[in-house]
């Protein structure tokens, strides 16, 4: 919500609250209507919006008033800072927690304080990660050092006052009488939690540093501090022995844990590192999201302490259980492989480490796992950044996964440049790119042939689509198209669909480039893709283009029409193609066959009638140009004229409908201005045959009496209706007063003949 909403809203919840709340609900501080705004935000849990408005509370309080209001306003950021899910709104909080700062500058606020601490932390740790798995480059690493040689200061000054809030409550706890107790007790507590905080986020702050920097003091000092939360407190490591099981249900104190391993682990101590990971995945009720953690936690480890049998190991048992458990296929799940693909290889490029064949052989079957398990996942993004970081040198020269993520890594390239250079949805016109292009697709198809490549099907597949896009781009559409058909064959479900499309568009595009040997295969896949995939907006293309293709009668192409489905964005053309084919089809059909095609035509017709009355009005309103609406207008005439002629043909006209369509019909003449006398002559007979199926003799006389004095053919055509129908009233009751009118239309319908033939 916006700055300005929010004030909106807030403007009307205070109106609310001025009326929902008695002024007896007032604390001492603030007026009585701030603050029954503020209790009602909070009964109706609008924290954001209670939070806006204690922020005002406090810029318009007195000095001595604000930091009541601004520890109630530091509480609700604690409680946002902790839901909030995304950096945005975690950047959102802290900017609002350094405002309020900024009001009480001299003010102890270590709530508030803390809160900025750790969405500092939390922004940190998000660059942490991203250089553990080599996302982001040194400068993250650096930027993270920086930030954290800050925090850590920030965290130790936060936390002295703090631990001196809490010496001095315990002073006064032990001074005071048992009627004092209960409040002091319950400050004490919450002064007690805070120290713990503190002490958690610089646990792990330090840890960062210990890892960016390798200094082991740092890991040290984290181990210190996380003891607070593990029973060890005063600045003593924790002991596994001491930490109670069940405190591990706590999500702080797990993570606390994995935070003792990991420091035991830069420290070299691994045994430790590993028993502490044991108890925290061993433990009855640990927090799912940190239990998901333990294994990318365990490689690392494993990595550290650069035991490679026992890597190897651990991933075959985690495979294992990911198959026992039915996840992810048996793969490592992704940031687990990535993980152990960037350990390895940071293994294999450092220099610091006495390299052996036989060590780096075990170090590339390892990344080789990890990249294995990252290609069958199809997370290609993964598989090129740690190409781009480390080259393809150290994951070996054999196999599909190595010659899959040379080609992978040929073809972003080709498309980074063209993308630079270009339209990158379009084949390119630069030689050099193309030939980038084919060498992509030589490598791709290189790929595929590998002995082990039945071993990565959905790869297998991928490979043969990125060879015939490649080929596409490098505008040779004759090769790509049987490419694509391989790629289709392999009948991947999340490649079948684009290689079928892709060999459309290929086809058409080598068409278009004079090669017509192109045209069958065109027609071919054109087919095999609308059986696969009838539905989608894909398949409304190729419906639409291949409407005026021989061979395909008018039965087929209407079903192909009314088969494409409301949301695409080609429906209103396909039904406006299948309203001209319907109506093509009624004029064509014999009498007993029509009454389906004319009940389909009418509907369809109504519909984009209305469609076509709401963009004229809008055209008029908004003063668009002439040829616009005027375009608008004749389309929504001729679907009239239509909707007229198979309304009133039929055996029981639809009057109240017709009568519709003729005024439609004269809307779209007053846009157009001065009609022709044929179109004027139409409507008119239109008017005619309404009336006279009402039996509104009178209209009916008036109307014809217009289209005498007009002449034309529509006067001569209502001349024979009123024949035929006094012709069909004497059959039916053989009246004289019938047989008079069948000779008085009768003659008139003989003298416009006569007439019509200069006799």
């Amino acid at each position: 919500m916006s700055p300005r909403s929010r004030r909106a809203l807030l403007c009307v919840v205070a109106v609310i609250a001025s009326i929902a709340l008695p002024a007896t609900r007032v604390a001492a501080q603030g007026t009585a209507a701030d603050e029954a705004l503020a209790a009602y935000l909070d009964e109706l849990g609008l924290r954001d919006l209670l939070a806006d408005h204690l922020f005002r509370m406090t810029e318009q309080a007195a000095p001595s008033e604000r930091e009541a209001i601004a520890e109630r306003l530091a509480s609700i950021h604690s409680v946002m800072l902790d839901e909030a899910t995304t950096a945005q709104e975690r950047e959102a909080v802290t900017e609002q927690s350094q405002a309020l700062l900024d009001l009480i500058p001299r003010s102890d606020a270590s709530e508030l304080r803390l809160n900025i601490a750790k969405a500092t932390y939390l922004r940190i740790e998000e660059i942490l990660d991203r250089w553990r798995l080599r996302i982001d480059s040194e400068d993250a690493r650096n930027e993270a050092e920086r930030g954290l040689e800050q925090l850590t200061g920030d965290l130790r000054r936060i936390g002295a006052a703090i631990d001196s809030r809490v010496r001095k409550l315990e002073r006064q706890e032990a001074s005071r009488s048992t009627v004092m107790g209960a409040d002091l007790r319950a400050d004490l507590t919450e002064a007690r939690r805070l120290r713990s905080i503190t002490k958690y986020y610089s646990g792990w702050a330090h840890l960062g540093l210990a890892e960016v920097t390798g200094v082991e003091r740092r890991a040290v000092q984290a181990l210190h501090d996380f003891g607070w939360l593990l029973n060890s407190p005063g600045d003593r490591e924790p002991v596994l022995d001491r930490l109670p099981a069940d405190l591990l249900q706590y999500n702080h104190v797990a993570r606390a844990a994995v935070g003792v391993a990991l420091a035991n682990s830069v420290l070299d101590n691994d045994v430790t590192a590993r028993r502490w990971l044991d108890a925290v995945a061993e433990a009855a009720d640990t927090p799912p999201a940190v239990l998901g953690a333990v294994p990318t936690w365990r490689i690392i480890v494993a990595g550290r302490a650069r035991r490679w049998a026992d890597l190897q190991q651990l991933v075959i048992e985690r495979r294992a259980e990911m198959a026992e458990q039915g996840e992810t296929d048996g793969l490592l799940r992704p940031l687990e492989a990535r993980m152990l693909a960037v350990i390895a290889l940071d293994a294999i490029t450092d220099g610091n480490d006495s390299a052996s064949s036989e060590r780096n052989a075990v170090l590339e079957r390892i990344a080789q796992l990890g990249l294995r398990d990252l290609v069958e996942a199809g997370e290609l993004g993964h598989v090129l950044d740690i190409v781009r970081v480390y080259g393809t040198a150290p994951v070996g020269d054999a196999g599909f996964v190595v010659r899959y993520v040379r080609a992978a890594r040929a073809y972003e390239d080709a498309r980074e440049l063209h993308t630079e250079t270009g339209d990158a949805d379009q084949p390119t016109d630069i030689g050099e790119l193309a030939i980038q292009y084919r060498d992509a697709a030589d490598l791709f198809e290189a790929a595929v042939a590998s002995d082990d490549a039945a071993g990565f099907p959905k790869e297998h597949a991928r490979s043969l689509l990125l060879a015939g896009l490649s080929r596409y781009y490098a505008r040779d559409f004759e090769a790509a198209v049987p490419v694509f058909m391989r790629a289709a064959a392999l009948d991947d479900p999340d490649t079948t669909e684009d290689a079928l499309w892709f060999a459309v568009v290929s086809a058409e595009a080598g068409i278009e480039a004079g090669i017509g040997s192109l045209e069958a295969a065109r027609d071919a896949v054109v087919g095999l893709f609308l059986e696969r995939f009838p539905a989608g907006e894909r398949s409304a293309v190729l419906i639409l283009r291949r409407l005026d293709s021989a061979g395909l009668s008018d039965t087929d192409a209407l079903d192909m029409l009314l088969a494409i489905d409301a949301s695409s964005a080609l429906y209103e053309a396909a039904r406006r193609r299948a309203a001209s084919l319907l109506y093509r089809l009624y004029r064509s059909s014999p009498a007993n066959a029509r009454d389906t095609y004319a009940t389909q035509f009418l509907m369809i017709a109504v519909d984009l009638a209305e469609a076509d009355r709401e963009a004229l009005a809008i055209g008029l309103r908004q003063s668009i140009d002439d040829a616009a609406t005027d375009e608008i207008a004749t389309r929504l005439l001729a679907t009239s004229r239509q909707a007229l002629d198979v309304g009133l043909s039929e055996a029981i006209p639809d009057v109240r409908r017709a009568a519709t369509f003729v005024e439609i019909a004269k809307e779209a003449l007053r846009v157009l201005g001065e009609p022709d006398d044929d179109l004027a002559a139409e409507i008119q007979f239109r008017e005619f045959q309404i009336a006279l199926s009402s039996g509104d003799a009178d209209t009916a006389q008036v109307v014809l009496d217009s289209l005498r004095a007009r002449g034309g053919q529509f006067a001569d055509v209502a001349e024979r209706t009123l024949y035929v129908r006094a012709r069909e009233a004497w059959r039916d009751a053989g009246n004289v007063s019938d047989a008079r009118r069948v000779v008085e239309h009768g003659e008139r319908v003989a003298d416009r003949l006569r007439a019509s033939e200069g006799r």
